[in-house]
């Protein structure tokens, strides 16, 4: 038994091999390829010393080859290739995916703003009016003066600092401080289902809807509920709003208030964001 230690080179890394040579050559390709995902059979193995670059085959006397060896792939150029084909299909199907998602986008506005379509413009103008109010400055600075943005800035740091990570990326940053917006937003917003009645604060039974009033209509509530009181019969309101303002003041609601009001938050901290029907 010989014990060997090689130093085998592949690509730009370097192993560290320990070797007996009586477990024979098929041994050692497979300790390679467990090294470097090179498989046995696609093995070149060439060793690097003064006399020039030999070839290890099954026939070499593995006790006396020098002690650095070179590792190549002989399909390394057609793998190297496939795997850049694979990524360019990839990146490619991704570019035409978006090409096709830009252009019905385009062809949808277009058929808006010509009016070719009625119906199409009366199942399009809400969730554009919806757009507009995310994106709109009043509302987005609305929204952000009711964080406190350096104490969730804190908490993000420390949620990773938590998971060993001490010099996070700016991306690293920016998803620690979503996450932390996250769990401030659900403590703040108060999922409704009956409201409290607004004279006693006592339960509330549901008597069905009630025609809007000019205030709520502002404000997009198309929709309000009427609630009776269980102990004063005092009727309550609960405007159904659509405006993410309004929804910054009230904080409450449902489904459709809180994915409403928490995308503002979104758009209004620079992160992608969109509400989904």
């Amino acid at each position: 038994m010989v014990a060997r230690k090689f130093l085998v080179r592949h690509n730009d890394a370097s192993f560290n091999v320990d070797y007996d040579t009586d477990d024979g050559f098929e041994v050692f390709k497979f300790q390679l390829f467990s090294l470097t995902s090179v498989p046995p059979d696609e093995q070149k193995i060439v060793g690097d010393d003064d006399q020039g670059n030999r070839i290890v085959s099954d026939d070499s006397d593995l006790s006396k080859i020098c002690d650095k060896l070179q590792l190549v792939s002989i399909n390394e150029g057609t793998v190297s290739t496939g795997a850049k084909e694979n990524e360019e299909l990839l990146k490619s199907d991704e570019e035409f995916a978006r090409m096709l998602q830009a252009e019905e986008e385009a062809f949808l506005l277009q058929q808006y703003a010509a009016g070719e379509d009625s119906e199409l413009q009366q199942r399009l103008r809400p969730y554009l009016t919806q757009i507009d109010m995310y994106e709109d400055p009043i509302r987005q600075e609305t929204a952000r003066k009711t964080v406190s943005v350096e104490e969730l800035e804190e908490k993000a740091l420390v949620s990773l600092a938590k998971e060993g990570n001490f010099k996070p990326s700016k991306a690293e940053q920016d998803h620690a401080f979503l996450l932390q917006l996250l769990f401030w937003f659900k403590k703040t917003f108060r999922w409704v289902n009956a409201p409290p009645c607004e004279g006693c604060g006592g339960g509330t039974t549901n008597q069905g809807m009630g025609t809007p009033l000019p205030s709520e209509i502002q404000y997009g509530a198309s929709r309000v509920e009427l609630y009776r009181c269980n102990s004063c019969s005092r009727i309550t309101r609960f405007p159904r709003y659509n405006d993410p303002l309004k929804l910054v003041e009230t904080r409450e609601g449902r489904c459709g208030e809180w994915a409403n009001c928490f995308t503002l938050y979104c758009r209004a901290f620079g992160y992608e964001a969109r509400l989904v029907g």
